[in-house]
């Protein structure tokens, strides 16, 4: 049960704890199952101390975020000197930071930053943190040439120091930061490799969690391996809500009514091109917008004259042809070119912008915590604000919905037109409207009713944006070329050993056509798996022992897969099931474990192969 954030809620709540220690992947856990749940039992907590492991830069934020007067202190020091020996209380984190500071020592405590000669290290300069003080071991029991190899005496002073293996530096304001361990650099080729320094920069990538870089060895070769995890906005690491959402819950059933089929119209083609050109975009790229492009867009909101109207006309309907939803764009430093940044109003009937907060800045923190990211990546936002004061003469009770139903086909106008101009779009919610209310110069009647996130949209290739080969990119405009991973593996979660540390033995590792051998398929079952995922993914065949997040399968290719494996199977599927067993081997041997579920295979396969026939016969083919 020690993995179990429900548990650890439970204990908090009836042992009435305050005070919360443990690694940073348990409490990453906790915040998690705090946030998915809405379970309020651990904002009774006063003070956490997180140590064992590197600290995400993201997560004391989010600690923070249970309750206003939360402290969080991160803890270190090696088991040779008292296990804790040095802190650093956690403040503000910098947006820049690629790590949490180590901090300074504790009373009686003393570290050095050492050159491999025991040397002094300057400030910002990398050697090996050795530690002294009244908590330091005498040295290892009955094993006398470690002790003497660890334990050593500096000869300038005669201060007797533990030689902990961990890099670090000193910074500026007195604190260490530690850069990861001296067993962790490897030397491949010549080159002598930082693996924490690889991860420190793989985090830095907007839409990843956790990183974890080390090196396998076969055949007298070695290669340099990553691991990432994406953040909890992907899909696969909301299970519940995924399943819940697959469930279709808003479709009724009414199975006593009579039932008109409808003739089936063909707009598969036509569908997927529309959905692609009104897609929500979750990243920008840095490019500034130019003008020309916001000009352009902005004109599908434009008024136009009509000689055979007395009415101005828009792109959209509205009521009584009143119009009362009014545009307002809030545009970010240097991200639109030859546009200062502030507060903009977009007047339709002169198609121009009128500056009324110059300078103005909006704070990520306006927004909710999922869409903090998409917001700072954004160039500029745009504002749909109602003027219910335009309405209320002729429609008293419904001003406001009819102001909703106005920007709804705004919006619709809008993300369909974007892509035209080489612009992307995000509904935003959840935004705290008041705290920036001023800057738009209002009055009580006009209300906020839509936020929208814009800007260049990544190019992409495909439907994941986070594939190994974009990280790999990532990485190489970034660090030197023989510090780039010759594979990048996606996971859901990094493998944890009992203590909250990375398991290495756990972790996948790359099959190549060197070192791996190639399994086909033995089993009608692993022949039945391989063939939904292999059309899934567009592939001509595949290895059984193969972990398919290497082929860049994504959320999206996990439900396809499952909704063709249900039908064929004839039987329920988890969601967390298949990111769990990620091979085809490992999920047939999930599948194939209950009683019974051989024959079950059988006899829908041999339906499958039925319906199949039946309908090539009528010159149709269905997908399965």
């Amino acid at each position: 049960r020690q993995l179990d954030p429900a548990h650890w809620l439970d204990l908090i709540d009836r042992e009435q704890i305050t005070v919360w220690n443990s690694v940073p992947a348990f409490m990453q856990m906790l915040v998690e199952s705090h946030d998915f749940d809405g379970d309020r039992r651990a904002t009774k907590l006063r003070l956490v101390m997180l140590s064992g492991d590197f600290i995400p830069v993201a997560l004391p934020e989010r600690i923070r975020a249970l309750n206003d007067t939360l402290q969080v202190i991160s803890l270190g020091g090696p088991t040779e000197t008292t296990v804790w020996d040095i802190c650093y209380p956690i403040g503000e984190v910098d947006t820049g930071w690629t790590s949490i500071p180590y901090g300074k020592p504790m009373t009686n405590s003393r570290y050095y930053v050492l050159k491999d000669n025991l040397e002094l290290c300057p400030t910002w300069v990398t050697g090996e943190l050795c530690m002294a003080g009244v908590g330091l071991a005498r040295g290892y029991w009955r094993d006398p040439e470690k002790t003497e190899k660890q334990f050593i005496t500096k000869y300038e002073t005669g201060e007797r120091l533990y030689r902990s293996g961990d890099l670090g530096r000193f910074l500026p304001d007195g604190n260490i930061e530690i850069l990861g361990r001296r067993d962790f650099q490897v030397k491949i080729r010549g080159h002598r490799i930082e693996l924490g320094e690889i991860e420190s920069v793989l985090k830095l990538h907007p839409q990843v969690e956790s990183a974890f870089a080390t090196v396998h060895e076969s055949n007298g070769s070695k290669q340099l391996i990553a691991y990432a995890v994406l953040r909890s906005e992907e899909v696969h690491n909301d299970w519940s809500k995924l399943e819940f959402q697959l469930q279709q819950p808003a479709l009724r059933s009414y199975s006593d009514h009579l039932k008109l089929p409808l003739a089936t119209a063909e707009r598969r083609k036509e569908f997927v091109e529309s959905h692609a050109r009104r897609r929500s975009e979750r990243e920008f790229e840095k490019n500034a917008v130019s003008l020309d492009q916001l000009s352009a867009f902005l004109g599908c909101l434009m008024q136009v004259e009509q000689k055979d109207s007395i009415w101005p006309k828009y792109g959209y309907p509205s009521a009584a042809n009143l119009y009362p939803v009014q545009t307002y764009l809030y545009v970010k430093p240097d991200r639109v070119e030859g546009v200062v940044p502030g507060i903009y109003y977009y007047h339709p009937a002169e198609h121009a912008l009128i500056l009324l907060s110059p300078g103005a800045t909006i704070d990520k923190q306006v927004h909710g915590e999922p869409n903090q990211r998409i917001f700072e990546s954004s160039a500029f936002s745009v504002f749909l604000i109602g003027d219910l004061g335009a309405v209320e003469p002729l429609y008293p009770e419904q001003a406001r919905d009819f102001c909703l139903l106005e920007a709804g086909c705004m919006l619709q106008l809008m993300m369909t037109t974007a892509p035209d101009h080489e612009l992307g779009l995000c509904p935003i919610g959840g935004l705290d409207f008041d705290q920036i209310r001023s800057l738009f110069v209002l009055d009580q009647n006009q209300v906020l009713l839509h936020s929208i996130c814009g800007g260049r949209p990544v190019k992409t290739r495909g439907e994941n944006r986070t594939v190994s080969g974009d990280l790999q990119e990532f990485l190489r405009e970034r660090l030197p070329s023989h510090m780039v991973p010759q594979n990048i593996i996606l996971l859901d979660r990094l493998p944890l050993t009992p203590n909250g540390k990375v398991d290495r033995w756990a972790l996948p590792l790359v099959q190549s056509a060197t070192s791996h051998e190639h399994l086909p398929p033995a089993t009608n079952l692993e022949r039945t798996i391989a063939d939904v995922w292999c059309e899934v993914l567009g592939l001509d065949g595949v290895s059984v022992n193969r972990n398919l997040f290497e082929f860049g399968a994504t959320s999206i290719h996990i439900v396809q897969v499952r909704a063709r494996l249900q039908k064929v199977i004839g039987r329920e599927l988890a969601i967390a099931d298949l990111f769990r067993h990620s091979t085809i081997s490992s999920l047939a041997a999930f599948i194939g474990s209950d009683s019974g579920d051989a024959q079950l295979l059988n006899a829908s396969q041999d339906r499958a192969r039925i319906r199949k026939s039946l309908t090539d016969k009528r010159g149709c083919k269905i997908r399965i």
